[in-house]
């Protein structure tokens, strides 16, 4: 008998690798992964599991190297769908331009 009560959260789903999600009872859903990089301006993430809506938060962090002094920036782009979305990758440093860098991401929302 759990000392928790009624008002636990279960995991109703998971999996928890390095592209991974986890699904809670309480209909919480956070989903998260890394990204290989890509020379296109904006790379479409799709999603393991669908959120209830668009209403979801997505943040982007890049990966990058120890030696490089450029500033990024990954900024999700506007119009998410339930189980997609773009994450736009840009760099500054003398000059201005898409990155290829790596990036790690993560999205939080409602599955039910």
């Amino acid at each position: 008998l759990s000392t928790l009560g009624t008002k636990s959260i279960l995991a109703e789903s998971q999996s928890l690798g390095q592209n991974g999600y986890l699904k809670c009872s309480n209909g919480l859903l956070i989903q998260w992964g890394k990204h290989s990089g890509s020379t296109s301006p904006s790379v479409t993430i799709y999603l393991t599991e669908s959120f209830l809506d668009a209403d979801y938060i997505i943040q982007g962090s890049i990966i990058k190297d120890a030696s490089d002094n450029n500033v990024y920036s990954a900024l999700p782009i506007a119009n998410p769908t339930k189980s997609s979305f773009k994450l736009d990758r840009n760099f500054s440093s003398t000059n201005t331009g898409v990155s290829s860098a790596k990036f790690n991401w993560i999205a939080i929302g409602r599955w039910k």
